[in-house]
Order: structure tokens, then sequence, then C-alpha cells
């Protein structure tokens, strides 16, 4: 690993608690390798009423067209709210807004970083909102691998969190492989879908998705 590899990552690695985030990678960027599932995903019709998933797919194919002088993303994990009450809402979208909360402490990061470790031609800071395929490059990171409930599944944090990418301007060299997948048999995940929604494991069809059905 490069010397600007070890220094920046080694440091947000020291930071990453303080800011509530359960772990950081990093990963070089260049035209993404799961966009032609993503496509197949999107010719099939599975992102049902999501239209907003169709746009902008140059961006999602590389990333680097989401910004000038983009080479490398830092991901984070965030957990999902402890302190969930209702079981008819999503325990993700509980508490407060986590694209304002995460947001927030990655940009109070960034500055910090600027401060202390180097500063950075360009960067952007991607919560969700971006066309990003943000699980392919946590996966690229070395933080998982994409589950058959269709999300990034951490060894030691399970799927419950979300994920943050910070690009930036760094030329950071990718020298770990991704996880390998580690679901084996299990269909838990599968047949706990109170809809039936996953045309196959890890293929989610968002018409039948109780996030995006319409009550009839």
């Amino acid at each position: 690993m490069s010397t600007a590899n070890t220094q920046s990552l080694d440091w947000l690695q020291s930071q990453k608690e303080s800011y509530g985030f359960l772990d950081v990678g990093f990963t070089s960027l260049k035209p993404d390798p799961h966009f032609i599932v993503y496509e197949d995903w999107l010719s099939k019709g599975y992102h049902g009423p999501l239209e907003y998933m169709t746009r902008n797919n140059d961006k999602r194919e590389d990333p680097r067209r989401l910004g000038e002088g983009l080479k490398s993303a830092f991901v984070f994990l965030f957990p999902y709210p402890n302190d969930f009450s209702s079981p008819h809402i999503a325990r993700y979208a509980q508490g407060e807004d986590y694209h304002h909360a995460i947001k927030e402490k990655l940009f109070a990061l960034s500055e910090k970083f600027h401060r202390e470790v180097c500063s950075l031609d360009h960067e952007k800071i991607c919560i969700d909102t971006v066309p990003l395929l943000e699980r392919s490059l946590a996966i690229q990171a070395g933080l998982g691998w994409s589950a058959k409930n269709s999300c990034l599944l951490n060894r030691k944090h399970g799927s419950f969190h979300f994920i943050a990418c910070w690009l930036t301007s760094l030329d950071l060299v990718t020298h770990h492989s991704a996880n390998s997948n580690h679901c084996g048999t299990c269909t838990r995940c599968l047949d706990a879908c109170p809809t039936d929604a996953f045309a196959a494991p890890g293929i989610l069809n968002a018409q039948q998705c109780l996030s995006t059905k319409k009550n009839k």
C-alpha cells in the first residue's frame, strides 16, 4: 500500500468512531464493474415506480463523471438508528433524516482531513441522492458483499447500515480484493420477505417490495 493510501486510511480509521461510523474503506474510481448488472435489472423493469433510477446512468457507469478531478472514493458504513419504536416504519427511516445527519458528519470530517492530513483539489460527498452505485463501491472498497437480500453484508456489522461515499482527487491505488460471498445456503432473508419481492437471490423486484407497493 502506498504512503498516501496508508496515511489517509489510518487517519480515517482513527477518526471513524468519533463521527459515528462503523467502518471505512477506499477504492480507486473507474468504470463500475457492476453497472452491467444494474442495466439488466433496469431492463427487466425491476425498478418499478422508481423512475429516477433510470436517469444519469452515464454517471452510475463511471463515477468519475460526477465531478472534475475525482479519482478515488472513501466509503463509510453508518449504523441504522438504535432507538427505533414503530414496527410499521422501516428501521432506517426512523429518527433524524440520515441524509442530513451523515452529510454533516462527512463535511466535518473533510474539514479536519484538510487540516491534519492534506488538502484536496476536488471532492464530492454522496449520501444516497447522487447517481452512484454505492453498494458496488463498498464492495470494491472491501467492506462486504452483495447478499441475497440485495444489501451490502458486512461480516462484523451485518446489513443494518447506510453507505456513504466521499469522492476525492487523491490518487489512491486499490490493492485489496473484494470480500467473498459468505451467504452460503442461507435463505433467511428471502424467506422473511412478506411480499416475496425477490425475483432471484440478490435480485429485488421493487414493484413487489413493501416500501414501494401501493395499497390496494
